[in-house]
């Protein structure tokens, strides 16, 4: 019997409300749209906000300034930032980099970049590997680690202090660095994508040499730490996925009401309804496989990659299939440039994509469950 600490649930329904007022007052669909035609995409306004608010540091114990919450309270405020179309670097910092330099094997030189996270003195950015395959090469040579390879899709780079970099060695130790960006020997090219509201970079690397000041983590703990850094990419996609998929329906049953066709509003036909309907299905089958997932993380990150996995696809399918929807429900208008729908349309398909595609995480779910 799963016991439910009411406490717990007050705390996060008013973390969303004020996350959700905030939002709605400095991240409206003109400010996103604004602000995705900026070079940088980052707003420092908005940033030093959501310090103030305490969100970069949720999950940093209380003695480094943080709040020493769970990834379950960021959530509320990763889905919140997913139906306003918002980041802001956010994800990227507080989600991916902020796990590694929590369980940093080496603290010392982890605590350096957590110390400040909270007061939103720092942006951290991670190369997430989805498979082993796919992770950075390492060489030992003297006092220091020659670092090889090439990464995509690196979300919010630009503009960080410190990016995390997995590596394995060639006796496939793993190994997990945290350096700067703008360290020699690597090279970062923008990657525009179909979202224009997020910011993306490629990686090459190539004569990178790193001390061991810069290593945070080797051997199992590496290992443990760099599965744990994608279930925490995937989950935080998830998050932004569901709340792109929840507004999104908001929007379009706000729509339906109000569209007067034949006389009636459009909602009123039982063609509309049962569309309607099945979206709301859709939403809310994301929103069970996401708190399962939460869940689950929160009680044992090492045991959530099935329900991880199920949430990544369960909530990206669903806002791919809600926000189509809701470009055909809201006609002619829909599929303008100047109606936001077709904004969350392509947020939907980014985060389908990243860090492991819907049929990718089925069949991670088929391998961990069967064998």
């Amino acid at each position: 019997m799963t016991v439910v600490d009411t406490s717990e649930q007050d705390l996060r329904e008013e973390l969303r409300t004020a996350a959700r007022e905030m939002l709605g007052a400095n991240s409206a669909p003109a400010q996103v749209r604004a602000l995705a035609e900026t070079t940088s995409g980052f707003d420092d306004t908005l940033w030093r906000q959501f310090a103030r608010l305490g969100w970069l540091g949720i999950e940093v114990s209380e003695d480094l300034g943080g709040a020493g919450g769970r990834f379950g309270d960021l959530a509320v405020v990763l889905i919140e930032l997913g139906r306003r179309l918002s980041s802001n670097g956010l994800m990227a910092t507080a989600a991916l980099a902020a796990g590694p330099l929590l369980g940093a094997e080496r603290e010392s030189a982890a605590a350096q970049w957590l110390r400040r996270l909270p007061d939103g003195d720092v942006r951290a950015a991670a190369v997430v590997s989805v498979t082993r395959s796919d992770q950075l090469r390492a060489k030992r040579d003297g006092d220091r680690w020659l670092i090889s390879g090439a990464a995509s899709c690196v979300a919010d780079v630009a503009g960080a202090e410190v990016v995390i970099l997995p590596a394995i060695d060639s006796r496939g130790t793993s190994l997990l660095f945290a350096a700067a960006p703008t360290t020699s020997g690597l090279v970062w090219t923008n990657a525009p994508m179909l979202d224009i509201t997020r910011r993306f970079a490629d990686l090459e690397v190539s004569g990178l040499a790193l001390g061991d000041g810069e290593l945070i983590a080797a051997g199992p703990a590496a290992e443990d730490l760099t599965a744990d850094l994608f279930n925490r990419a995937a989950l935080a996609v998830a998050c932004d996925a569901f709340g792109v998929a929840e507004q999104a329906l908001e929007m379009t049953v706000g729509y339906v009401k109000e569209r007067v066709q034949f006389d009636r509003p459009i909602g009123s036909f039982q063609a509309v309804k049962h569309r309607c309907a099945d979206m709301f299905i859709a939403v809310e089958t994301a929103r069970a496989a996401l708190d399962e997932a939460i869940d689950s993380y929160d009680a044992a990150p090492a045991d959530a990659a099935v329900a991880v996995s199920r949430a990544k696809a369960y909530c990206c399918d669903a806002a791919a299939q809600v926000t189509e929807d809701a470009v055909e429900m809201h006609g002619g208008i829909g599929f303008t440039w100047e109606h936001d729908i077709h904004l969350y349309v392509k947020r939907a398909r980014l985060d389908q994509a990243l860090f492991g595609d819907s049929r990718w995480h089925r069949r991670r779910v088929a391998a961990l469950t069967l064998g």
